[in-house]
């Protein structure tokens, strides 16, 4: 176990307060770690939204998904999410 995973789950979900599970921002299979500026502090209920939305749809309804993301420089996946050129 990571002090970044560790970290994550003590935090409250970005989206609702919840408690949080850490979701991997870019996947372990994709080359994502168990870093902070890869593990987003998301509740079961948004972890799944997620993977089922996409973070495009996710940031367009949940401001603070674009907050944690910009505050953790993943300029990537808002790049991919069409928020950057």
């Amino acid at each position: 176990m990571t002090y970044a995973l560790d970290m994550v789950r003590g935090s409250p979900c970005i989206v609702c307060g919840s408690k949080a599970d850490p979701h991997h921002v870019t996947t372990r299979g994709a080359g994502g770690g168990d870093t902070i500026d890869n593990l987003m502090p998301l509740c079961r209920t948004h972890h799944t939204e997620w993977h089922k939305s996409g973070p495009g749809r996710m940031i367009e309804k949940y401001m603070n998904v674009l907050k944690w993301l910009t505050d953790h420089g993943r300029d990537d996946v808002l790049r991919r999410a069409g928020y950057r050129t």
